[in-house]
């Protein structure tokens, strides 16, 4: 996922989240986006297009979707919707040496009516119609619960197409992070108005906030009193039980039956010699950031808050490192946790800064070299072909945060 430098007032409830770090890194607000609709190209098409594929191409699985339009990946391939997130993730895979193909594949795939009314429809009636605190906690935790399921489906369905269609030794890249934290800001960011300036979306935030606050037994007024214990307090209330209600996901069994068919989905694709690799994602500022929102008072989240639900055991999983006097450090802003196998450099095209960055940056360099080496060892499963990265092009990142070395692309 990208993310661009933002910074405002301690005092306010979009203050950007940091640790202690360099004096050169900016600050970061946690940014993520929900699945959308587009078009999806699969079936004859991408049979075809890896009939005659050399060892060694690079899968964007990947948002393509350009200023809201419609995305067509495939042989509609345009210059438009290169110019998004999935075209900012191939430009620095092949700036990072991907010797050969990069081929696009659109990660938000559209729902049938039917299909959008069972995930959808009584969520939507809830939130509209609703009355009841539990009317609106039902509704919430299912756009919660549809948030990380979609995502997990989604992938599933594109790695069982490639795996249909005889993807042999490749590699997938997926930037896409859908851990308990991302969800956590996805729903909190509802009640920041979209433009501040904006009457109407100022109106709109305000209502939102008010069936958040509905939802959650706290009284929306006391979430703008000029008394900031009362302020602070009232908004320490409501983040938690958005909090706990996207932590209560985790064990739904949708939910449970969704994580595992991605894990067969990844299993499968890389029984064909292939890698899955996996961006760690950029929600690690997520609850500094809500808890300065609430004037410093802490939140307590599950310990696994920050884990990308695509970052399973047997994909790669890669983390941001950023630039600061020469040397690369692992970013702030990274979703830490047990599964991150790599962190590589996390500016968006080349190695330098430019203002936009995030481990989907990392991730492609990382899928760029194990696409080259699944190339030159086509014999290669995915585990021996990340054991050859980490022997031979890595190296102890330095950690500013104290933690042990961690293993860093050249």
């Amino acid at each position: 996922m990208a993310i661009s430098g933002v910074s405002s007032s301690p005092n306010t409830p979009s203050v950007s989240p940091s640790k202690s770090t360099p004096k050169a890194a900016p600050t970061q607000e946690p940014i993520s986006t929900e699945p959308k609709d587009t078009v999806q190209i699969t079936g004859g098409w991408l049979r075809g297009a890896l009939k005659n594929e050399k060892p060694g191409a690079m899968f964007a699985l990947d948002d393509f979707q350009p200023l809201g339009g419609q995305a067509v990946p495939g042989p509609a391939a345009t210059a438009e919707w290169m110019a998004t997130h999935g075209g900012a993730v191939i430009d620095t895979a092949k700036k990072s040496g991907l010797q050969g193909d990069a081929i696009p594949l659109e990660i938000n795939r559209p729902l049938s009516d039917a299909e959008r009314t069972q995930r959808y429809g009584k969520m939507t009636e809830l939130w509209n119609n609703g009355k009841t605190p539990e009317d609106f906690q039902k509704s919430l935790y299912e756009r919660a619960l549809n948030n990380r399921t979609r995502l997990l489906d989604n992938a599933t369905a594109s790695l069982d197409d490639l795996s249909d269609a005889g993807a042999h030794n490749s590699v997938v890249n997926i930037s896409a992070s859908g851990s308990q934290a991302a969800t956590v800001n996805n729903l909190l960011n509802s009640l920041r108005p979209k433009d501040p300036n904006d009457p109407e979306s100022v109106a709109a935030a305000r209502a939102e906030r008010a069936k958040f606050a509905t939802a959650f037994g706290v009284n929306d007024a006391d979430l703008s009193s000029e008394d900031k214990d009362i302020q602070g307090a009232a908004r320490q209330k409501l983040f938690q039980g958005v909090v706990d209600l996207v932590g209560s996901t985790q064990n739904d069994p949708r939910f449970v039956e969704s994580k595992s068919e991605y894990q067969a989905a990844v299993d499968h694709f890389e029984a064909g010699n292939n890698s899955v690799v996996v961006a760690a994602g950029n929600d690690g500022g997520v609850e500094k950031f809500w808890e300065n929102g609430a004037y410093g008072r802490d939140l307590k989240v599950s310990p696994e808050f920050q884990q990308n639900d695509l970052g399973v055991d047997n994909a790669t999983v890669v983390g941001a490192a950023r630039d600061w006097e020469g040397k690369l450090y692992p970013a702030e802003y990274n979703n830490v946790y047990k599964g991150v196998d790599f962190y590589a450099n996390a500016y968006q095209g080349d190695t330098t800064p430019k203002g936009d960055e995030g481990s989907s940056y990392a991730a492609p360099r990382v899928a760029a070299q194990m696409a080259n080496l699944h190339a030159a060892h086509p014999g290669l499963s995915s585990s021996q072909i990340e054991n050859l990265m980490r022997n031979q092009q890595t190296g102890p990142l330095a950690d500013y945060y104290g933690a042990p070395a961690l293993p860093g692309l050249y």
